[in-house]
């Protein structure tokens, strides 16, 4: 308060050249008393003159040094002021920066999370297309069964002597050392077969037989498949999860 008050004491008399003690504590809304103290303190250190006139009013007159002095503070102000923009300017700079990379940084995140979610979104796709799948596989061993239960029902002894004759090829399978062994049993079974068709007058059963085997194993195949796949989609999901 006081550096200021002492100011703009400075600055008026600077401007007006002359002025009453009076006049200041008017203006700067201060005791006389002080404005005389602070006209003593500026006389003795050569900035301003003082001077009483015939009335007995204490009259502040301006000098040179004043001026050299508001001049200083001028310069020495600038001077702070331009540190501080140059300051300002190398804090806007870095932070500028700093947005800037975080921005590239944000940039190289989003594509990652889209890839990211991009592969999940695939494996997705895939897990249903096999749910599909698997749903259209027990549609389809329904459909089966049903035709089995069919068969079994209209056809009762023919399928009795099939399944007669499939469990001795089973068991023949297993006591079987070599492929042509087996080759040649199969051959007589199926003629037996063959005749027990024509003697029924129905389509060969054997051939029905064969061709549900053929469906089980590629059934079973697609199963395999099947799992192989949810283990390696486990694995991915569990990595994402981590991310």
């Amino acid at each position: 308060m006081l550096e200021t008050g002492i100011d703009q004491l400075l600055e008026i008399v600077s401007e007006r050249k002359t002025v009453s003690a009076s006049e200041l504590s008017k203006e700067l809304s201060i005791p006389i008393e002080t404005v005389e103290t602070w006209a003593e303190i500026l006389s003795k250190e050569n900035i301003i003159s003082v001077e009483y006139d015939r009335l007995g009013k204490l009259i502040l007159t301006n000098k040179v040094r004043n001026v050299k002095e508001k001049r200083k503070r001028v310069e020495g102000l600038r001077d702070e002021i331009d540190g501080e923009i140059a300051s300002i300017e190398q804090n806007v700079k870095e932070e500028s920066k700093m947005v800037d990379e975080e921005h590239k940084s944000i940039a190289k995140f989003e594509e990652v999370i889209k890839r990211e979610y991009g592969e999940t979104l695939k494996l997705e796709t895939k897990l249903k297309e096999i749910d599909t799948r698997e749903e259209h596989l027990k549609n389809f061993l329904k459909v089966i069964a049903d035709e089995e239960f069919k068969i079994k029902k209209e056809y009762l002894s023919a399928n009795q002597i099939i399944g007669n004759k499939m469990k001795q090829i089973r068991k023949t399978e297993e006591n079987l050392k070599s492929y042509e062994i087996q080759k040649d049993r199969l051959f007589k079974d199926i003629e037996i077969i063959k005749r027990l068709s024509k003697a029924i007058n129905k389509e060969h059963p054997a051939d029905m037989a064969i061709k549900i085997e053929e469906i089980e194993k590629d059934i079973l195949d697609i199963r395999k498949q099947s799992r192989a796949l949810d283990k390696k989609y486990g694995v991915i999901r569990n990595l994402i999860t981590k991310i």
